[in-house]
């Protein structure tokens, strides 16, 4: 299984939007729905890739503190 598997099944079970996943990771929703769907012309850059790897470790989720204090509206990375 790849990164872009992993990724896509990750985002799947948590229920995570791909529009999240990208504004979490800095970069553009076109360019991450192409990764993630396997073009090959799309490659993420080292620091893409750390902040992919930081998101799927969790480093861009709410605590339940932050979750209440921003009422819970909207999914924020911190």
């Amino acid at each position: 299984m790849d990164i872009r598997e992993v990724v896509k099944m990750y985002l799947s079970v948590n229920g995570i939007t791909i529009t999240h996943f990208s504004k979490c990771i800095g970069r553009n929703y076109a360019v991450v729905n192409k990764w993630l769907n396997g073009n090959p012309e799309i490659r993420m850059k080292e620091d893409t890739m750390k902040r992919i790897y930081a998101f799927l470790s969790g480093k861009y989720y709410l605590t339940v503190d932050e979750a209440i204090e921003t009422g819970g509206d909207e999914k924020t990375c911190k």
